[in-house]
Parts: structure tokens; C-alpha cells; sequence
């Protein structure tokens, strides 16, 4: 009944979703996960430094989702904290623009991440494998279903996108790949 929810809490355990201060939000807005209870653990084992103090607060762990709750108690996940894209001020998740591009026949695979502007703090960029299908068309999509500031500022075409040997896209090879060919552009 619910397919975009990853189910409700398991039993004993408390679920919320926060604000960026750690303030409870109404149902269905979007913030940040959090979950306590027994069994939840509260610090990393062989923790890197930082790790347990930015995922554990308060007897709260934060595993780094975003996510909002309905009426029932039902989560759903909308992205990842690492992914948020941060432009002129205002937050963007990158699984709702990437809905939208996959909703074109000719996506295949596609991954959103904001890449570093000096006017907005950052820009949202899409990595598409997508064919023979233009760049104008993606576009042409975003711009109809997305507010204007979501839509990407550039649509990078390719065979195939980086995976992982789990075949979780690695982003972070997009953005490396990205920053190679604006060097490449902009020159030293």
C-alpha cells in the first residue's frame, strides 16, 4: 500500500525526523532521521575520529538519512545527509530530481550531485547514461516537473556511470570526473 515508505519503526525503537537543531517536525516534513531504543547501538566500534560524536547525540543515532514521516508512522527515505545539495540557501534533495529524469524512456541510469558555484554556494549537476537521447529533452522534463531551482544546471551524458562492486553509483568518481573536465575547460 505504501511502496515509496521503508515501513514503520520496529518495535521499541523511537523514530523522528528533525530539523537541523535537533527540533521535532510536524508530520510529513522533510528533516533529518533519528532513532532510539534498546538495541540501538550508541558509538561506533574502532570509531574514526568525529564519527560517533556527528552520529550520536543525545542517546540518538543519526544514520544519516533524510526522511519524512506520515500520519501513521510510516518513513520515507528521501536521500542521504552526504548528498544534500545546498543552492542559494536552499536545500535540494538529489532522489527527487533523479525521479524525474528516470521517469524519461531513454534514462537508464542517472546520479544528481551539486558541484561547488561561487554565485550559489552550489549548482545541481545530473550524470545521465541515456542513449542517443538529447540533453535538451532531459532538460526540457526537469523544467515541467521541478521548481526552476532544482533543475540542473548541467546534464552530463555518458555510457556508463561508476559502481561500486555492490552497484551502488559512486558519486564521488562523478564529481572527480566532473572537476577533471571543468579543469580541462577552464584551463590552469
Amino acid at each position: 500500500a505504501r511502496a515509496e515508505s521503508v515501513g514503520k519503526a520496529a518495535p521499541l525503537r523511537d523514530i523522528e525526523v528533525v530539523d537541523k537543531n535537533d527540533r521535532p517536525l510536524p508530520t510529513g516534513e522533510v528533516g533529518i532521521l533519528r532513532v532510539r531504543g534498546p538495541g540501538v547501538a550508541t558509538r561506533f566500534c574502532n570509531d574514526a575520529p568525529g564519527a560517533t560524536s556527528e552520529s550520536f547525540r543525545n542517546g540518538w543515532y543519526y544514520p544519516g538519512e533524510i526522511a519524512h514521516l506520515d500520519a501513521e508512522g510510516f518513513i520515507t527515505i528521501v536521500g542521504r545527509t552526504s548528498d544534500l545539495i545546498l543552492r542559494g540557501g536552499i536545500n535540494i534533495y538529489p532522489a527527487e530530481i533523479e525521479q524525474v529524469l528516470r521517469r524519461h524512456p531513454g534514462v537508464r541510469e542517472v546520479a544528481v550531485l551539486g558541484v561547488p558555484s561561487a554565485e550559489y554556494g552550489e549548482e545541481v549537476i545530473a550524470f545521465v547514461q541515456a542513449g542517443d537521447t538529447p540533453e535538451r529533452d532531459l532538460l526540457e522534463l526537469c523544467r515541467r516537473s521541478l521548481s526552476q531551482y532544482k533543475v540542473p544546471t548541467l546534464v552530463l551524458m555518458g555510457d556508463e556511470l561508476p559502481k561500486n562492486p555492490a552497484g551502488k553509483i559512486i558519486k564521488s568518481e562523478l564529481r572527480r570526473a566532473y572537476e577533471d573536465r571543468r579543469q580541462a575547460l577552464l584551463g590552469p
